[in-house]
């Protein structure tokens, strides 16, 4: 299981589910394209700064990866 698969096991198990069921995960820009080949694209993000970020659907969870 790569380490993105355990992280959100651990934030939907041990945080209260945050409304939308979204998680924001930091991740490198190498990490995120190989999670968006990985994973379904659900939406984008905009952040401060205008930046585009992608929120994938990992294990029924909405992932925000942010790139920051």
């Amino acid at each position: 299981m790569n380490k993105f698969e355990w992280l959100v096991k651990h934030l939907a198990w041990n945080a209260s589910k945050p409304k939308g069921n979204f998680f924001w995960v930091k991740a490198t820009e190498e990490e995120t394209k190989l999670l968006t080949e990985k994973y379904p694209l659900v939406t984008t993000r905009t952040l401060k700064g205008g930046i585009s970020v992608p929120v994938l659907n990992i294990l029924d969870n909405n992932i925000v990866i942010d790139t920051r």
